[in-house]
């Protein structure tokens, strides 16, 4: 009977599913289970994945014209911080009549001659060749500005709570 109770306990054991290892050091290590990070994005972007941004020109050239999220960078002020995953990021719609939407939020927008100061405030390297800056008004928790390159642009702002953990820099690149 104890016979019989052990090979069945073996079978059981050997039908799931095999683990997933990975080699390390000579040795097999179990993988960590993969864990959803919680991460809170801005107000206008609060949802499970993005809905794409409605837009009534697709222009291929100039500024106008839809956008999607390339990439997204979130440098804390200090310690650490999870930048929004990129699924979760709106497509960016800049109308010809100097409106944008993005998400459910919209303003107007503008272009404007970049200065030194920018490159500072944007903690990005200047980078020669690029000399107009895009900014967007009535931007959800204040300005957001950055320079508009020749197949991107690059949106900055300053982000905190409640919708991060703590204040930092939010820098989102949208290309065609």
């Amino acid at each position: 009977m104890r016979l019989a109770a052990a090979v069945l306990l073996l079978c059981v054991a050997c039908s799931g599913p095999a683990p997933d290892t990975r080699l390390a050091a000579g040795a097999a290590l179990r993988s960590p289970a993969p864990t959803a990070t919680p991460t809170r994005i801005p107000s206008v972007t609060l949802r499970a994945s993005a809905p794409a941004t409605p837009c009534g020109t697709d222009s291929t050239t100039g500024v106008p014209g839809k956008w999607r999220a390339s990439s997204v960078t979130l440098v804390a002020d200090r310690g650490l911080a999870t930048a929004p995953s990129i699924a979760t990021i709106s497509g960016l719609c800049l109308e010809p009549d100097a409106t944008w939407r993005y998400g459910n939020a919209s303003g107007k927008w503008s272009t404007t001659t970049i200065v030194a100061d920018d490159w500072k405030r944007w903690g990005i390297p200047a980078q020669t060749g690029l000399t107009q800056k895009l900014v967007l008004s009535d931007w959800a928790g204040g300005p957001a500005d950055g320079p508009i390159g020749a197949a991107d642009i690059t949106l900055v702002t300053r982000v905190g709570p409640p919708d991060y953990a703590a204040p930092g820099t939010l820098s989102i690149i949208f290309s065609r």
